[in-house]
């Protein structure tokens, strides 16, 4: 199953154009424009009855480019539509020409998005080394909506200089790329207008992002000597990847460099209050840290980690002391927080001190210098509220004979502090201030906590649910072979793909011959808009196509339901559809959320999805089959009540070559763009840690 929005969003009408009794790929098949496009155009290319002028050529009708000596008596509006009609013909012919070239499979809104962005701009777009034709060769599926919004959004320059009306046009058009939409609404989508500020935008000026989600990634930007710290908008308010896309924006270009302790924004004189320590040399060498110190340890650990560092001179100064900036800095990182920017000509520190404050560490009213000495105390208020530790309201007998401070005593239950004993009693000495060699003893504590309860999806924190089984796999226990795919040093580990219609005609014995153990077969899907109940055009010759071939089989059902009546119907469905077929493998219950414009899962209910899942898997559990739920990380750490469905084996989406996910599951999708022989194009790729066909 693709997983990436464009390819869920293909609609029935498009099935004609795919064989699944063909092993060749799937082209465009020669598509015309159609006439939405058409009134589109007309609605949006201002109609010219006599030959105007602009500094790039000469236009007459709906902006069709002319020589200066046509139509010497002007056009009519039925003249110009035809002239725009024979323009785009000439468009459609370098598409099908592209498309076929490049084995690129199109739907009709893929085409006429494209046509249009030619008929604006010219084909230059198609040229090689341009993202946006890379994309379309490798397989929109491939790509999140933001990567390909941002790709396309970029053809909206006059010149040098970005025109917000072009750009408006580019959202209307990547809505029918996207969605289908030809709706022109455009408030599904924002944008962020990028000055570099002496540096260089490493893809584009602008980039889209899908309104009301989290951002996720912020664009990247380069600058010889400089480090890009982030992206301020006017106010000087620093971007974070989990702040909402919410209103197009202006931001510029945040500089820093490590070595100096500098930021810079475009006139390269702006600096921080204070410099960050630095150090120079050999890492973890530090001329007053002997071997033998109780700290060394930590010391040359964190130094080693990048976690703190030394001075110019080669020295630690362990007996020096920490400053509020840099306690802020080292404790919220450690903690698992990301990395905060300050606006030009503020303090280094001033997006930790925002940040702590936004997340209420520290009080609203507190008047925090960041370059005075942060004691024992403090240190120990601000690590337990970043911690999330619960304040010990025990009563109980304090350990330490000169505090009772909440704080201090739930970081001493959390084995974060302990304290010195002095003449047989344990002293905290709240109000000294934190040596640099006490704080490295509190951050490598702070960071095996932080390690152990929580965890991070898009750069947001996660508190682990310790009600959930943990996995019994990390990263170590996978490799990546020469033929690029991930196995498991666990050897009862099976291997195997998921298919439906978007695979066309597949060669089944050459799959299995490809070292495939299983297949997980689409069987139907409910659509997005109109919720009807569809059934895969390929499921039958898939499925009795690798039953054949000796494969493991399981199947999933792609939902769209809101309510449990609507789950239990597609359950039935399900049902009825592998009746008589030998499924070893489990049946799955594959709920995504599509935010396309009309979509009925757009803003869904969660506590609902959970409801739909478990009557889902109850439902086939019933009929004696091995029920299964298919999440990514977003919905099981962020959306999901994961407690009410782990009595459900889990099938887990993560696009990558490791894998950091903390609880059970039993079946991994790692890529949606892997190779198998007997398949033309891409196939998802998935590992299986049950054999559930033993």
């Amino acid at each position: 199953m693709r997983k990436r929005l464009v390819a869920l969003l293909l609609t029935a009408a498009l099935f004609a154009t795919l064989g699944c009794g063909s092993f060749a790929a799937a082209d465009s098949g020669g598509l015309d424009c159609s006439e939405a496009l058409i009134t589109y155009l007309a609605e949006h290319e201002t109609y010219y009855a006599s030959i105007y002028a602009d500094s790039s050529g000469y236009y007459i009708g709906y902006g069709c480019a002319v020589s200066p000596g046509d139509y010497p008596n002007g056009i009519t509006e039925a003249e110009a539509e035809a002239l725009m009609r024979e323009r785009l013909a000439d468009y459609a012919a370098a598409l099908n020409d592209f498309a076929s070239e490049n084995g690129v499979s199109l739907t009709q809104g893929q085409f006429d998005a494209l046509c249009a962005l030619s008929y604006n701009v010219g084909t230059s777009w198609m040229d090689s080394g341009n993202r946006l034709p890379t994309y379309l060769i490798n397989g929109l599926e491939n790509y999140s909506a933001q990567e390909i919004g941002t790709a396309y959004g970029a053809w909206c320059h006059i010149g040098m200089e970005v025109s917000e009306p072009l750009l408006y046009r580019r959202i209307m058009e990547l809505n029918m790329l996207l969605y289908e939409d030809y709706s022109c609404e455009t408030d599904n989508w924002c944008w962020l207008l990028l000055d570099a500020a002496g540096g260089v935008n490493d893809y584009s000026d602008v980039a889209l992002y899908p309104s009301g989600e989290a951002y996720g990634v912020l664009p990247v930007a380069t600058r010889d000597g400089w480090t890009l710290t982030g992206w301020a908008d006017a106010d000087g308010t620093v971007l974070a990847v989990e702040d909402i896309a919410a209103e197009n924006c202006s931001v510029t270009a945040v500089w820093g460099t490590e070595a100096a302790g500098t930021t810079e924004t475009a006139d390269a004189t702006a600096t921080t209050g204070t410099e960050e320590p630095t150090q120079e040399g050999a890492a973890g060498v530090f001329s007053d840290v002997a071997a033998d110190a109780w700290y060394a340890d930590y010391v040359e650990t964190l130094n080693d980690q990048g976690v703190v560092n030394g001075y110019e001179d080669g020295t630690f100064r362990p007996d020096g002391s920490v400053t509020w900036g840099e306690a802020l800095k080292l404790i919220l990182r450690s903690a698992g927080f990301a990395e905060q920017t300050a606006a030009s000509g503020e303090h280094w520190a001033a997006g930790y001190l925002a940040y702590a404050t936004q997340k209420e560490y520290l009080p609203e009213d507190a008047d925090v210098e960041l370059d005075a000495a942060i004691t024992r105390d403090e240190m120990a208020d601000l690590c337990a509220a970043a911690l999330e530790l619960e304040s010990d309201e025990t009563g109980g007998e304090s350990p330490f004979a000169d505090s009772d401070r909440a704080s201090v005593l739930a970081l001493y239950a959390a084995g974060i502090v302990e304290g010195s004993v002095e003449n047989g009693v344990r002293l905290y000495k709240g109000t000294d201030e934190i040596s640099r060699a006490e704080t490295c003893a509190v951050l490598m504590r702070v960071l095996d906590y932080a390690d152990a309860h929580f965890t991070s999806v898009s750069g947001i924190r996660v508190a682990i649910n310790d009600a959930l089984t943990r996995s019994a796999y990390d990263e170590t226990s996978f490799y990546t072979a020469t033929n690029g795919r991930v196995y498991c040093t666990d050897t009862s580990a099976l291997y195997g793909i998921d298919v439906s219609y978007y695979q066309g005609g597949i060669d089944w014995e050459k799959v299995a011959a490809d070292g495939i153990d299983f297949v997980i077969i689409r069987c139907g899907y409910r659509g997005y808009g109109k919720g009807s109940i569809n059934t895969d055009p390929c499921f039958t010759a898939n499925i009795e196509g690798a039953l054949a071939a000796g494969l493991n089989v399981g199947v999933y059902f792609f939902s769209q339901a809101v309510t449990v009546e609507e789950a239990l119907e597609e359950a039935a469905f399900t049902l009825s559809m592998i009746e008589g077929y030998d499924i070893t493998f489990p049946v799955v219950f594959d709920w995504e959320q599509v935010t396309a414009s009309g979509s009925r899962t757009a803003s869904p209910d969660w506590d609902a999805v959970a409801d739909c899942m478990i009557a889902f898997c109850d439902a086939v559990a019933e009929a004696g089959y091995t029920p299964m739920t298919y999440f990514n990380k977003t919905m099981a750490y962020l959306r999901l009540d994961m407690t009410r469905l782990q009595d459900y084996d889990g099938w887990l989406a993560w696009y990558h070559d490791t894998m950091d996910y903390v609880y059970d599951f039993q079946m991994w999708q790692y890529s949606s763009s892997g190779s198998v022989a007997g398949i033309s194009g891409s196939v998802d790729m998935n590992i299986c840690f049950v054999d559930y066909g033993a």
